[in-house]
């Protein structure tokens, strides 16, 4: 249903001239990201509030979106398995993130768990998808802007720790360690990384 819209939208606007069929593509892909981010936004934060844990999802949105945004990750095929992966995501991060046993485990650990991540995150990013080749200056630049929300982000989570708010520290490392298996997967899915298992 995205994509029909999307499809319609774009013939309307190569009728007006204002798109060039060399660019239909990267216009394609970015309509398509940007309409199930707001889908997905809202229906996140509807999800929230029927569970009671709408500070929650919007904390992960705030620190989720900005890091999925530039460093690209796995991409479904379809924008409805789009809709249901993000939002499961969201989902199992808000529950995982209320998880007693998280909070049990020593800072030092809880520290290097968040290092590992966000160094896993930065050596990998950003990850091309199939719809949106770049080209080295862009792979810089996002490369770097990576790096950037990276550092603030675990600045502000050893900032929310040392502060007793584990809550908010545990969404920060979870949506990295989430971000960390959407770059895994979608390294696999570009035959990046072969994964075989025994017959």
């Amino acid at each position: 249903m995205i994509e029909n819209l999307v499809d319609r939208f774009i013939n309307y606007q190569k009728e007006l001239g204002t798109i060039q069929e060399k660019d239909v593509e990267v216009y394609r892909y970015g309509y398509i990201v940007f309409i199930e981010l707001l889908l997905n936004s809202c229906l996140s934060l509807g999800i929230g509030s029927v569970m009671g844990a709408f500070k929650e999802v919007l904390f992960f949105l705030f620190v989720f979106i900005p890091l999925r945004s530039f460093c690209g990750g796995y991409h479904a095929d379809k924008a409805w398995r789009c809709v249901i992966l993000s939002n499961f995501i969201i989902i199992a991060s808000v529950l995982t993130a209320k998880c007693t046993w998280i909070y049990k485990m020593p800072k030092s650990a809880k520290l290097v768990v968040l290092g590992t991540a966000a160094l896993c995150i930065g050596i990998a990013a950003p990850v091309e998808n199939e719809n949106k080749k770049m080209e080295r200056k862009e792979k810089r630049k996002y490369k770097w802007i990576t790096g950037v929300v990276l550092l603030a982000e675990v600045m502000l989570a050893i900032l929310l720790l040392f502060q007793g708010k584990e809550k908010g520290f545990q969404i920060i490392l979870i949506s990295f360690i989430d971000q960390v298996i959407l770059i895994t997967m979608a390294l696999i899915k570009a035959k990046k990384w072969k994964v075989s298992f025994p017959e």
